[in-house]
This record gives structure tokens, sequence and C-alpha cells, in this order.
């Protein structure tokens, strides 16, 4: 499949997610919204490869009750990949990936006695693509090779299930403060040929809260530790098994929203990632050395600025870095990704229910992504 035939099935197959629901206008509390994002890289060197993914999310959500809600997450992805040295028959993949579904049920609201309660539910359904052959492989270890910047390369993950229960703290009248404990469950799959792959089972522990600061101004933050079980990785035309190991995971985020002026507002995303010592599998399902994998740390800083009743600009920077990653046997190895872009985009309220929204960003740096485009829209009623 050549590039111009990719680009076409995207949108011929986007160009149906992105209809307005049949129950458009009906019942409140549903929304329908849809994310597409174009991405693409050209790496230099020996292996030069030049990466171009697309990227489609078609999202739905239902207020089912008062107190509980429903979200499904359907992506269909497209990447491609012309390699410069030893070129491939195949180039392209075009498929759906796992479908993500997320229950939530607030039990009993919090007061300022007693504390509320809600548990949720949250399950990936193997609906993407599996069994990659060799040089549909290639493809995604491309990805993973070329930047950090290319999140979630795998088409699939297997069928997962996560089960978790909170308390609701109120900390006064503009404070929550959510603790939530889950365990996440994984299935087998094949994420090659001749591989079947178990990844580590987790539990989860999580803190959240939100303050109301002031009128014009509300923080968010939280912790989470992830403590994860032995996986499996099975060659199949041997029977042999290789069990991979992988040391707990800690995150930390912040988030502000600031209300400047009626005219402009400003927000600031971070993230910290802390990531230990794992068993590395590539994506080939081979298994490589023990890694004491590099921290990541996420930073986007925008302003948005009202041009008129109905439309923002909204402008900006986007931040990643992906520490050094070494190997604890043999010679370390160069994982460090340092990915900066300009961002520049446009929200727009085109009517009552229906907000459309779009950005670009533009590398800064030898790491980044060359360019990305996001564009998407969402109806509520």
């Amino acid at each position: 499949m050549n590039k111009m035939s990719t680009i076409l099935l995207f949108f011929v197959i986007s160009g149906f997610f992105l209809l307005p629901p049949l129950s458009y206008g009906g019942p409140r509390g549903m929304t329908r919204d849809f994310d597409l994002t174009y991405e693409t890289r050209e790496t230099t060197g020996t292996d030069k490869v030049n990466i171009d993914r697309f990227t489609f999310n078609s999202n739905f959500g239902w207020e089912l009750t008062r107190r509980s809600e429903l979200d499904i997450s359907i992506p269909f992805c497209v990447t491609s990949a012309d390699f410069e040295v030893n070129p491939l028959d195949d180039d392209t993949i075009a498929a759906f990936k796992d479908i993500k579904a997320n229950y939530r049920m607030d039990v009993r609201e919090a007061t300022e006695d007693k504390p509320g309660a809600f548990y949720s539910l949250f399950m990936n359904i193997a609906t993407g693509l599996s069994n990659l052959n060799a040089d549909e492989q290639a493809i995604i270890n491309a990805i993973n090779e070329a930047s950090e910047g290319f999140t979630d390369p795998a088409y699939t993950n297997g069928f997962g299930f996560r089960a978790m229960y909170g308390l609701t703290f109120k900390q006064g009248a503009n404070s929550n403060l959510d603790l939530s404990l889950g365990y996440h469950y994984t299935g087998t799959f094949e994420p090659s040929d001749g591989y079947e792959e178990n990844t580590s089972d987790n539990i989860l522990l999580r803190l959240a809260g939100r303050r109301q600061v002031n009128p014009r101004r509300d923080v968010q933050y939280g912790l989470s530790y992830m403590y994860f079980f032995d996986g499996k990785l099975t060659t199949l035309n041997t029977g042999d098994t290789t069990t991979t190991k992988r040391d707990a995971d800690m995150s930390f985020f912040f988030a502000t929203n600031t209300e400047l002026n009626p005219n402009l507002s400003n927000s600031i995303d971070f993230s910290y990632i802390y990531r230990n010592e794992q068993d590395y599998v590539d994506a080939g399902g081979t298994t490589g050395q023990r890694l004491d994998l590099g921290d990541i740390i996420r930073l986007r800083a925008m302003q948005h600025q009202k041009m008129n009743p109905k439309q923002w600009f909204d402008y900006g920077l986007a931040w990643r870095l992906t520490q050094n990653s070494d190997a604890l046997t043999g010679a370390p190895v160069d994982t460090r990704r340092n990915e900066l872009g300009v961002v520049l985009g446009l929200t727009k309220d085109v009517n009552t229910g229906f907000t459309m929204k779009g950005d670009i960003q533009i590398g800064l740096t030898d790491d980044s992504r060359d360019f990305v485009l996001n564009f998407g829209g969402m109806w509520s009623f």
C-alpha cells in the first residue's frame, strides 16, 4: 500500500466516525468527540527512516444516572515508515487499536463529616492488530527507536481489566481529595509472529486532589504508585518461557488554570514519571538486557487569548524529556530524548452543543517530531 492510498483509506474511515451521532439533539447527558492527530519525523544517521502516523480517536460518553457515567474510546491508526536502508515490502500498518471502556459509579457523596465513596471499572478490549509479521514489527521498532514523542506505538496490549475503589474527602467548600486502590489484570496475547506474551498484572494506588484557590484559579495534583507482578514471554515454536520482572513505577502530576482577565487565561500541565529497573522485552518479543529505565518529564505551558465571544487563540510550548536508560549488564542504552515544540491553536464554539479545536506543533530540537497536527470536535447534548 503506497502513502497516497494509506492517506485516502484513513480519511474514508475517519469520515464515518466524524459524522454527528444519530441521536444528536436527543437526551441530555451524552457527549461525542473525536481527535485526529498527524505526526511526522525524519530520523538521521545510518538507520535513516521517515515516519508518518495518523491516529483517530472516536470517543463516546454517557451520563447513565446522576451518579454514574460510561466512556468508550475507539482508536484507528495508520502508521507508515519509509526505510532509506534495506527498504521493506510492507511499509504501512492500517488497523484499529484496542477499544477502551471506563465506568465510574459514585456510591456516596462526600460531606464535611463523612467521606464519599466511588468505584471504577476499566476494560482494555483486545480489538487491535496482533501477531505482526516481520515488516510490520520493524515499523513499530522504528517508532520506539526514533522518538519518545510517538507515544503508545503498539496496536494491542491484549485484554486488560482494572477494578478500583476509592474515597473522596471534602476539605472545605472548594477542595476535594480522592484516595483509590485497584488491581489491573492482563491477559495473554501474541504481539508478533511466533511469540505469546502475558504482561505484568499490577496494583495501583492513586491520590488525586483538586482545589479552587480563588474564583479565577484552580489547581489539580496527584501521586500514583504502581506495583508490578511478574510477566511472561513464550516462544511458541519451542515452548520456552521467560519470566520478565519489573520494579514499581511512581508518578506525580500538577496542573493549574488561571484567568488573568476576562480575555486571557493560562494553563500549566506538569508530570514526572519515575521508572526503575525492568527486564527489557522489545516489540518483536525477544528478551534483552535488564534496564534501569530513564525517568520522563512532561511540561505543557499555554496561553489562551479570547478573540471574540466564541473563539480562542492558544499558544505555548510543549516539552518532554526522557532521561537515559542504562543497561545493568553490557553497554549503556542511549534512550535520552529531548523533545521541545511550539504550539499554536484555535478553539471555537461553532454552535450550541458543538465545539471545534485544533493546533499545530513544530519541533525545535533534534529529537522532536518535525510536525504534529491535532484536530478535534465535541458534541454535548
